[in-house]
C-alpha cells in the first residue's frame, strides 16, 4: 500500500497530526461498529518506517484473517479510512483556529437567536482583533467576519450602531481586497522576469490609483505590497526600495512568518540584482539584511541555514571589508549548516576568505579540500582557482586549467546552457587577457569595451578589475 492515497497521507503528518486522527477514531462508532478503520490506521501509522510490511497482503492478512485476498475490498476500506481522517484533521484544525471557532459560533448563534451567548462570544472575539499583533491581510478578512457578523445581528435599522458596524466591515474588506491582489501583483511581475506570459492581475492601476489617492496607504500591509509592486514595475525609482525597506525593518515583527520571509527575499532579490548589474552602493544595504535576516531568522529553515545563503553573506561581507565579522561569521554559524553541506561550505568559504585578503596559497591548499561532487561547488571552486592562479601570475596552470575546466563544462548535463555561457565567457576572456601585451593601451581599452558589453560573465566585476 506504499503508493495509496492513505499511506502517503499519513506519510506527511507530524507525530501530533497521527495521534489527533488516532484519537479520532477512538469513538464508539469507530471501535464497536467500523473496527476495521481504527485497525487499518493505526497499522499504517506503526509501519510508517518499514514499507516492505504494508504490502497489500499482509494489511489484507492482518486485517481479514483467514479469509482469501480481495483487493477491491482493501481499497474500499482505504479510501473510506482516507475519508473519515480528512475529516478528523479538517475538524481539528478548524476548531484549532481561535478566529474560526469563534466566529462559527457567532454564527451559529446569531442564526440560533441566542442573545447571550452571541454577546458573549462577540466580546471575546472583539478583545481577540483588539490585542492582535499580526496586522495581516487574514486579520482584516477575520475583522470583515466579525463586523458584518455584527452589522446582520443589529436588525433594527434606526439603531446608529448598525451604521459603524457597516462602516467597519466596509473598510476590513477593503483592506483584505487591496492587500492581496497588490500581493497577487507583486508575484506575478516576479514570476514575468522568468517567463513573460498575456496573464495579468485585472483592475492592479485601477488598485494603485486608488491606494495612491486614499489613507491606504497609511495601512502596513496594504503600503508593503504596495512599494514591492512600484519597485518591480519601476525599478530605477530608488524612493520605492527606501521606503518598503523602511517599512519592513519596522514593522517585520508583526508580520507572521511566512509573509516576513517573503517581504524579505524581495528585499534580498532587488539588492541582488541591482549589485549584479553593478550599482554597488546595495552591498551595505543587502549587508544590513543579512544581519537583520540572522538575528530574526527569518534566514533560517528548519533551523538550517542553507549554503547558498551562507557563501551570499561571506562574499557580501568580503566585498564591504568587514574581514573580521565575516571570519566570525564563518566560524559561528558552520554548526547551522545542514550536516552535508558543513565541511564543504565551511572550506570553499574559507578559501575565499583567504583569497580576499591576498593569501594565495592558502586559497589553493584549501580549495584542495573541497569536493567537487556538487555541482555548484564544482563551478566556484574552479572559478576561485583561476583567480587565484592569475594573481600568483601562475599562467602555466591557469592556462591548464582554463583547458579542464572547458572539457568540463562540455561533458556536464546539470547546469542550464545559459548558466554554463557565463562560464565560458569567464574562460574566454581570461585567455585573452594573458594574451594582452603589457603596454598596448588600445588592445587593453578594446578588451575592456568587450568585457562591459557582454551581459552574462561569471565574475565580471573581478575581470573587469584585472583589466
Amino acid at each position: 500500500m506504499q503508493k495509496s492515497k492513505l499511506y502517503t497521507f499519513l506519510q506527511h503528518l507530524s507525530g501530533k497530526e497521527h495521534k489527533t486522527v488516532a484519537d479520532y477514531f477512538c469513538q464508539p462508532y469507530y471501535t464497536q461498529k467500523h473496527p476495521l478503520m481504527p485497525g487499518l490506521l493505526n497499522y499504517l501509522i506503526q509501519h510508517l518506517q518499514q514499507p516492505e510490511k504494508v504490502a497489500r497482503n499482509l494489511v489484507f492478512a492482518y486485517l481479514f484473517p483467514g479469509m482469501p485476498y480481495n483487493d477491491l475490498r482493501l481499497r474500499h476500506l482505504a479510501a473510506e479510512t482516507l475519508h473519515h481522517a480528512e475529516q478528523a484533521l479538517a475538524a481539528y484544525y478548524s476548531i484549532s483556529d481561535e478566529y474560526h471557532f469563534h466566529l462559527q459560533l457567532m454564527e451559529l448563534y446569531r442564526t440560533k437567536h441566542l442573545p447571550k451567548h452571541y454577546k458573549g462570544i462577540s466580546d471575546v472575539l472583539e478583545g481577540m482583533l483588539e490585542k492582535e499583533a499580526y496586522r495581516h491581510a487574514p486579520y482584516y478578512h477575520n475583522a470583515f467576519m466579525f463586523w458584518q457578523n455584527q452589522d446582520l445581528f443589529t436588525e433594527n435599522r434606526n439603531e446608529t450602531h448598525k451604521q459603524l458596524y457597516l462602516s467597519q466591515a466596509s473598510e476590513s474588506l477593503d483592506v483584505y481586497y487591496l492587500a492581496n491582489k497588490l500581493r497577487m501583483a507583486a508575484q506575478m511581475a516576479t514570476l514575468k522576469k522568468v517567463i513573460d506570459t498575456p496573464n495579468n492581475i485585472q483592475l492592479i492601476n485601477e488598485i494603485i490609483s486608488v491606494v495612491q489617492n486614499s489613507k491606504y496607504l497609511q495601512n502596513t500591509v496594504v503600503a508593503l505590497y504596495y512599494h514591492i509592486v512600484m519597485a518591480l514595475t519601476q525599478p530605477n525609482e530608488r524612493q520605492f526600495f527606501d521606503q518598503l525597506n523602511q517599512l519592513f525593518s519596522t514593522h517585520n515583527s508583526t508580520l507572521p512568518d511566512v509573509e516576513s520571509r517573503e517581504i524579505y527575499y524581495f528585499l534580498l532579490n532587488y539588492c541582488a540584482e541591482k549589485i549584479n548589474a553593478g550599482q554597488t552602493g546595495y552591498l551595505s544595504e543587502i549587508f544590513t539584511l543579512y544581519q537583520l535576516g540572522l538575528s530574526t531568522q527569518l534566514l533560517f529553515e528548519n533551523r538550517n541555514l542553507s549554503p547558498w545563503n551562507y557563501k551570499n553573506i561571506v562574499t557580501v561581507g568580503l566585498r564591504q571589508g568587514n574581514y573580521d565579522w565575516t571570519l566570525q561569521f564563518l566560524q559561528q554559524y558552520q554548526s547551522h549548516l545542514p550536516p552535508q553541506h558543513q565541511k564543504n561550505a565551511y572550506t570553499y568559504n574559507m578559501a575565499n576568505y583567504h583569497f580576499f585578503k591576498g593569501n594565495y596559497h592558502e586559497t589553493i591548499s584549501l580549495l584542495q579540500q573541497v569536493s567537487y561532487d556538487e555541482v555548484f561547488y564544482s563551478l566556484d571552486a574552479r572559478t576561485l582557482l583561476l583567480k587565484t592562479y592569475y594573481e600568483l601570475e601562475e599562467f602555466e596552470a591557469l592556462l591548464s586549467l582554463i583547458d579542464s575546466f572547458k572539457q568540463w563544462l562540455n561533458r556536464t548535463k546539470e547546469i542550464s546552457k545559459p548558466r554554463q555561457q557565463t562560464y565560458r565567457n569567464l574562460i574566454y576572456f581570461m585567455r585573452k587577457l594573458i594574451q594582452l601585451p603589457p603596454n598596448d593601451s588600445k588592445k587593453r581599452k578594446d578588451l575592456l569595451e568587450e568585457i562591459t558589453k557582454t551581459p552574462a560573465i561569471a565574475d565580471k566585476r573581478w575581470l573587469l578589475q584585472q583589466v
